[in-house]
């Protein structure tokens, strides 16, 4: 039997936004410029200071290897087969960044911080000194700061703080907000070409028509679609002296356009789902341990079915008694076209978990029952 609050183990918020046919959206939202992109940085670390939660020795040795090497730099010597150093207030991590474009010396990102080896908790430990690398090997930032210690019993599954977001569900990941200093910039090229091309999120032929159209309104003759995903803008430097000034200024430009399909952003981390018009769902069977879901659009394929499951939860209405109450085998059957926001209500009461979420929604639209693109996130 499931417990009568759903929330008291975990906080899952729904949000559909309804928007109208159509909107207005600015070109920077619409498209990225061709070469301006992140960068992906990778380290591996120590955090130290865990309360006995930390990685084992003979589970993982590296870690060992890493602190013994560690304490050799700081002229502290030690034999290397001595274990003694197993006290488990050491986890070996690897520490992971997105570089943005454009990024300068001295400035700070946020970094990710994973555990490699068999620790319990990060809860309560520091981060020491981690060089992140690139592609090419290069150091481009250092990553350094604490993972603040919680009280798991009395908190709830994701704590998102000024400094850092710590998940309880994974207690070996955290999230370190400006926690690492850019040591070094990725040089670009941007500007120097007599071209920059604006690629559109999403190729679509009309929107990038529209754009080319917004920017020739103001700039005469300055771009054309080179094709469905890319319109090309041609620099005069004689003419457009400030070509940054250009840029913000195109970007800051409005486009009117339609909502052509269906959407759904679901963030695995803290289960919120957004929706941006009304989905119906299509006729699925979803099975779990816990639950029996049968959504059959065609009232003539209820012939098989008891008259237990027979349950109609119209939009916006539902009879917990029914579901817990009075059906034994957790059997719910909807026989009316439903949104999917009738779904994920029903499945908020039978404790789904973000990682489900995302499983049944993906299956879903595996199967052809959610005509809808999925957006799954991670922050």
């Amino acid at each position: 039997m499931y417990k009568k609050s759903f929330f008291s183990t975990f906080f899952i918020v729904i949000f559909f936004v309804l928007f109208s046919c159509s909107y207005a959206q600015t070109i920077n939202k619409l498209t990225t410029i061709e070469g301006v992109r992140e960068n992906e940085l990778i380290g591996y670390g120590l955090v130290v200071g865990l309360p006995g939660t930390g990685d084992s020795v003979k589970q993982s040795p590296f870690t060992f290897q890493a602190l013994y090497n560690l304490l050799h730099k700081l002229g502290i010597n030690i034999p290397e087969k001595n274990k003694c150093l197993d006290s488990k207030n050491t986890a070996s991590v690897v520490v992971t960044a997105k570089l943005p474009p454009f990024a300068r010396s001295g400035q700070k990102i946020n970094v990710e911080v994973s555990s490699v080896g068999n620790s319990t908790s990060l809860s309560g430990g520091t981060l020491l000194l981690t060089p992140l690398l690139g592609l090419d090997n290069k150091i481009y930032a250092i990553a350094q700061g604490s993972i603040p210690f919680f009280n798991e019993k009395k908190i709830s599954n994701i704590i998102s703080h000024r400094y850092f977001i710590f998940n309880s569900r994974n207690n070996n990941v955290a999230i370190l907000k400006n926690s690492a200093i850019i040591e070094k910039s990725v040089d670009s090229k941007f500007g120097n070409k007599n071209t920059i091309n604006f690629q559109l999120n999403k190729p679509d032929i009309i929107i990038a028509q529209k754009i080319s159209d917004r920017i020739n309104f103001s700039y005469k003759n300055a771009s054309f679609v080179l094709n469905p995903n890319i319109i090309q803008l041609n620099i005069n430097k004689k003419s457009y002296k400030n070509i940054i000034n250009m840029i913000s200024d195109i970007e800051k430009m409005f486009i009117n356009i339609n909502v052509n399909e269906p959407k759904i952003i679901v963030n695995n981390r803290t289960g919120l789902v957004i929706s941006n018009a009304d989905i119906k769902v299509g006729s699925c069977t979803i099975v779990s341990k816990h639950f029996s879901l049968l959504i059959k659009i065609n009232k003539n394929d209820l012939s098989g079915c008891s008259d237990q499951q027979k349950f109609d939860f119209l939009s916006k209405k539902f009879d917990n008694k029914k579901i817990y109450h009075n059906n034994k085998l957790n059997t719910v059957l909807i026989k009316n076209a439903v949104d999917i926001h009738v779904i994920l209500s029903i499945l908020n009461k039978f404790h789904i978990t973000p990682d489900e979420i995302v499983s049944i929604l993906t299956s879903m639209k595996d199967v052809g029952a959610l005509p809808a693109t999925l957006d799954i996130r991670k922050q």
